[in-house]
């Protein structure tokens, strides 16, 4: 069967469920949509996940983004001194990344361990704070860090919870999705981590987690820069970037991001394009992820979401076409990397589709959509 002739099936299983769903209720649609899922589970493992092997450009300076498998680790410092410290951010411990190939050989990384984030930091929102890596040496036989000074580690919130592992897995699908629809993204690297205490006197900790590309190496990776500014202003940005990335934080349900006030978004000039390109980061608070620490939780037909605005530039109805025409040209690989995606549970799978479900039912209206982004958008 080929690729293209799998995703032709797809579109029409699913308007076929959708039929279904009208004259027998939403059990029998949620079954289908995750036979379809599983179905194309196999056909992913046929393709070697090529599907999401993004037309990016390889850093020739190192290998840690250029593999889509999930890499396991260990990280050993001492977690009690850390959680024991959490108001000093600033404190380092020293520790070792420990990383496995698939014939099981390892290769030792000395690391200074610490703390990062704002509201994640706090004990009273997360057991177990986001963490920043200071690689302190170049081993020659790593092949995965070398050329890396540092790197942002994505971690489970709360300890022992197999509902937050769900949500880290969610959140990095989200980058991943981004890299579909642009190539000035964050490339991320999914992995499988224990966290070792080496005072002994925390049990070890096994959790999802995902180191981010740092800023710099996105922005030389995509033959540019990072742009540094006190203030941004929509008009002064790429609008062909601007409302791609609009239009997919809508998608996902997330307000937790700003243009002007620098809230989660990088800017990047390069000399191919005169104005600077926005470039988007942290999705842990979009409804798609549904951690039940975001503001504004709600509940409607059983799956909790928050409420979304628009937060793009404002736009003629034939200006958006384009760009509401664009997304659908993404849409299979977008539901497929969902689908084929071997770690996210069925429920919270079913939970995605439905929200790309609902964005993709209001962009088939471009009238309809225009009229509700126009609602809330930023005039040029």
């Amino acid at each position: 069967m080929s690729y293209r002739y799998s995703l032709y099936l797809l579109i029409n299983l699913q308007t076929g469920y959708k039929l279904l769903f009208l004259t027998h209720g939403t059990s029998i649609m949620t079954s289908i949509r995750i036979v379809v899922c599983k179905t194309l589970i196999f056909l992913g493992i046929y393709f070697s996940f090529a599907l999401i092997g993004y037309s990016q450009e390889e850093n020739p300076d190192y290998d840690l983004f250029k593999s889509q498998q999930i890499l396991k680790i260990h990280l050993t410092f001492h977690i009690d001194s850390l959680l024991n410290n959490r108001n000093v951010d600033t404190i380092g411990h020293l520790g070792t990344i420990s990383y496995f190939e698939t014939d099981g050989r390892s290769t030792d990384i000395r690391v200074i361990v610490k703390m990062r984030g704002n509201f994640r930091k706090n004990p009273d929102n997360c057991s177990f704070p986001p963490l920043r890596l200071k690689l302190l040496s170049d081993n020659s036989e790593d092949k995965l860090f070398r050329g890396l000074k540092w790197l942002k580690l994505v971690t489970h919130c709360q300890t022992d919870s197999t509902e937050f592992e769900q949500f880290i897995l969610q959140e990095y699908l989200l980058y991943k999705t981004y890299n579909i629809i642009s190539p000035f993204s964050f490339n991320v690297r999914l992995l499988d981590i224990k966290y070792i205490d080496s005072s002994g006197s925390v049990p070890t900790i096994q959790s999802y987690g995902f180191f981010i590309e740092r800023p710099k190496q996105m922005a030389q990776r995509i033959g540019g820069e990072l742009v540094k500014a006190d203030v941004m202003l929509y008009k002064n940005l790429d609008e062909n970037s601007l409302v791609k990335l609009s239009l997919f934080q809508y998608m996902i349900w997330n307000n937790d991001w700003s243009v002007p006030l620098l809230h989660n978004v990088k800017f990047v000039k390069t000399t191919n394009i005169s104005s600077p390109i926005p470039v988007p980061y942290d999705f842990d608070w979009a409804g798609i992820v549904s951690a039940p620490y975001r503001v504004g939780a709600i509940t409607v037909d059983e799956i909790n979401v928050v409420d979304v605005s628009y937060m793009g530039i404002c736009l003629k109805r034939k200006e958006l076409i384009p760009f509401l025409e664009f997304y659908y040209s993404v849409r299979n690989k977008i539901y497929s990397l969902c689908c084929d995606f071997p770690y996210l549970d069925d429920v919270q799978k079913e939970r995605t589709l439905h929200m790309y479900d609902d964005f993709y039912s209001l962009i088939k209206k471009p009238v309809k959509a225009n009229s509700k982004f126009k609602e809330t958008c930023f005039r040029k």
